[in-house]
């Protein structure tokens, strides 16, 4: 059975606590992303050195390869493609030859601002290189709930916050206030093909900070489909409202009111 939740609270869609936002896109092999003049054509139609993503940067990639045989081996294999990074430490792009990542830290404002730089990432992607398969697409959203936000500075008072089914062994007296950190992990039938990894509790925290409390939703679906912008922004949307869902499933109302204020 696929997740199936309430529409949210309009409030979610609003809230402050996204910490980092990904979506990455995966599409069939484009060996001229690391060679000639490629680069400098695709800093210049997302706006050059006076555009969103001023820096650009040589990256590589690490893979390790996997051959089942009479005697199985693995080796490991390095790519070269680009990071493009904005003024700020606040975004980056990381394009490789088969697949494109976007990517916010605290600089996230919200979703339209978001969906809009992955529609410009789309058309970038669909003039400069023209890929013809789409083999993944994901998005992913890291909430960083922090107890100085809430008065929160024991494991056992996130109770006002998160909902009983998500505090697990945090409520149990006892035992709750004892716990440093710790985390559940879930895979979820999102629908459609899709999944859902949910990961939540709480993080580890260092020096003076407070407890801090993740909800992690990291959606995606595998598969070979026709390359295609304006099903790709959809699924985007789709993913987009499953993990605002979650979410709503996660935050008491005590909890949103804080994180829109």
């Amino acid at each position: 059975m696929p997740i199936d939740l309430p529409s949210p609270d309009a409030r979610v869609s609003r809230r402050s606590s996204v910490a980092t936002a990904v979506c990455q896109i995966g599409f069939d092999e484009q060996p001229r992303v690391g060679e000639g003049r490629f680069p400098i054509e695709f800093h210049e139609r997302l706006g050059g050195p006076s555009g969103r993503y001023p820096r650009l940067e040589p990256a590589t990639e690490q893979r390790l390869i996997f051959e089942i045989g009479t005697a199985p081996s693995q080796q490991q294999i390095s790519r070269r493609g680009w990071s493009f990074e904005s003024q700020d430490p606040g975004w980056s792009l990381a394009l490789m030859p088969d697949s494109v990542a976007l990517q916010a830290e605290a600089s996230y404002a919200g979703w339209d601002d978001f969906i809009e730089r992955v529609r410009e990432l789309l058309e970038a992607l669909d003039d400069i290189l023209a890929p013809s398969v789409e083999q993944r697409v994901g998005l992913r959203f890291v909430d960083r709930i922090r107890g100085s936000r809430t008065d929160v500075a024991e494991p056992a008072e996130w109770a006002p916050y998160i909902e009983p089914p998500f505090l697990g062994l945090l409520a149990l007296p006892g035992l709750g206030d004892a716990i440093k950190a710790g985390q559940q992990q879930h895979v979820l039938d999102a629908g459609d093909g899709a999944t859902c990894r949910l990961r939540h509790g709480l993080a580890a925290v260092t020096g003076d900070e407070r407890s801090v409390y993740v909800i992690d939703c990291d959606l995606f679906r595998d598969g070979v489909r026709q390359f295609d912008q304006a099903a790709i922004l959809g699924i985007m949307g789709s993913f987009r409202d499953q993990a605002d869902r979650v979410f709503a499933a996660a935050a008491t109302p005590a909890l949103l009111d804080v994180l829109i204020q």
